[in-house]
């Protein structure tokens, strides 16, 4: 209530609160501005020049990371550009994509370990791991597919252990390829 009663003290503390308001405001705006924007993935080795040296360097660096010889690592992502699974994209080469993909796939590195290994977002890595999945997936339906070699062998007819994986196998290969 106002002391002479004509409400000056209510328009007091409104007049208070906006002050406050208008100071916090100042005080945050001052912080967030001060706030100095640091690069992260600023390394020299970009993930380009990191595949490049595993293809160019000793082979048994390509085979360390990705389980595969240089030669083998160019044929399939050849193989994966040609059936238009993997494309070279504006900032990312099929290889670097294939690369990254296979370094979480063959190694299991976590994905903020490929972002700093090739000097990418977080989010990018996780999108080339995700085109290689499918891509592989789509090469896999390419590649495996069941042969009709005749009758099964009476050896594994006769051993119901190794007759029920057999035809599990076949089975997943069958459903995989339809």
């Amino acid at each position: 209530m106002s002391r002479n009663g004509s409400g000056d003290d209510i328009s007091d503390s409104a007049s208070d609160e906006d002050d406050e308001s208008g100071a916090l405001l100042l005080m945050t705006t001052s912080v967030l501005v001060d706030v100095e924007k640091i690069p992260c993935r600023t390394s020299i080795l970009t993930g380009n020049a990191y595949i490049d040296e595993l293809m160019t360097g000793h082979p048994l660096r390509c085979y360390e990371n990705f389980r595969m010889k240089p030669h083998v690592f160019l044929h399939l992502c050849e193989r994966l550009k040609n059936l238009d699974v993997l494309h070279d994209s504006r900032y990312l080469r099929a290889g670097e994509q294939l690369g990254i993909g296979l370094l979480v796939l063959c190694l299991g590195v976590g994905q903020h370990t490929c972002a700093e290994r090739f000097q990418h977002s977080m989010r990018t890595v996780h999108l080339c791991v995700k085109r290689v999945v499918r891509a592989l997936a789509r090469l896999a339906k390419e590649v495996i597919k069941p042969i009709n070699r005749g009758p099964v062998q009476p050896e594994i007819i006769e051993k119901p252990k190794w007759y029920l994986y057999f035809e599990v196998c076949l089975s997943l290969i069958t459903f995989f390829n339809t």
